[in-house]
């Protein structure tokens, strides 16, 4: 496995709930504290991934290693998916329930999720040589 992003029993089951419009500031809470629970560990496999790269495409190519740097820093990289994690906990800061937003926002990290899983799939594959 390439990268483990955003596992069913850590932030995604509380997006999932935000997302489906029963959420509470607890489930944002529970986001934070993931967050910050993960962050050295998520920092330190980015920047191991990041040494990779140049052995990925030595190995193949320079298409694979953008796709790496993609799913590292892209639109829908672990990165940049943090980060809205980051901005949804700041939005409820100070706040005595979620905003109306929330849902949707959450709903649109939850689609970056599964863009950001489809990105490592199709990697994973083509380094391990498959094909479809």
């Amino acid at each position: 496995m390439l990268v483990s992003c955003f596992a069913p029993q850590g932030s995604r089951r509380y997006l999932e709930v935000i997302a489906a419009g029963t959420g509470t500031l607890e489930d944002i809470a529970a986001i934070a504290a993931s967050q910050d629970a993960t962050a050295f560990n998520v920092e330190m496999s980015m920047q191991e991934l990041s040494g990779y790269r140049d052995a990925l495409r030595e190995a193949r190519g320079k298409t694979a290693a953008d796709r790496l740097d993609a799913i590292i820093y892209g639109k829908f990289g672990k990165d940049r998916l943090r980060r809205l994690l980051g901005q949804l906990v700041h939005s409820c800061n100070g706040l005595d329930q979620l905003p109306e937003s929330a849902p949707a926002e959450a709903a649109a990290i939850l689609k970056a999720i599964e863009a950001l899983n489809v990105q490592i799939a199709g990697l994973h594959d083509e380094i391990l040589g498959f094909t479809n």
